[in-house]
This record gives C-alpha cells, structure tokens and sequence, in this order.
C-alpha cells in the first residue's frame, strides 16, 4: 500500500531536503521518514507561515532508499552527502 508522508519546512536552506542535480533527497532531515517510507510512497513538503495553510511546497515519490554509509559513497559532491564513516563503523 502506497503511503503518503507530509511535512511542514520550517526553513529552506537547501540542505534538508536537499534539491540538487534533478533529485531530491531527505538525507540529512526527517529521520521518521527515512526510517518508514519505501520505494513508491510520496513526500509531501508545505510551506510554513507566513504562508496560506496547505500551501505545497514540492512533492516527489520515493524512488529507492539508500544506507547513510552508500549514499555519501554514491552521491559524494552533493551539498546533503556529509556523513562519512569511520573505521570502527559509527559516522562523523
């Protein structure tokens, strides 16, 4: 069953969600999610105040979920790839 996650941004930095190269990615925000959503579930974000209630910011379908220690190998360069892990296995 396909489920559908929304969110409030609170600010928009472009880090979290990172919107980068045509693909956007909550690899530094929004552990809930990460933690839940698979493959074809949907992310909704919402603009905050000041902003009219219900206002869409973006939606994206989750199209694969990606281990923290893979993605910083795969998408190096990217402004939202900053967990590097250590030798002992924990991440900095």
């Amino acid at each position: 069953m396909t489920r559908i996650y929304r969110y409030i941004l609170q600010t928009d930095t472009g880090m979290a969600p990172c919107i980068f190269d045509g693909r956007l990615t909550l690899a530094t925000c929004k552990p809930k999610i990460r933690a839940s959503a698979k493959p074809g579930d949907w992310v909704l974000g919402f603009y905050p105040r000041p902003f009219e209630r219900g206002l869409l910011a973006w939606a994206g379908r989750i199209a694969r979920k990606v281990e923290i220690d893979d993605y910083e190998r795969e998408f190096r360069g990217r402004p939202d790839a900053v967990y590097r892990q250590k030798t002992d296995g924990s991440f900095k």
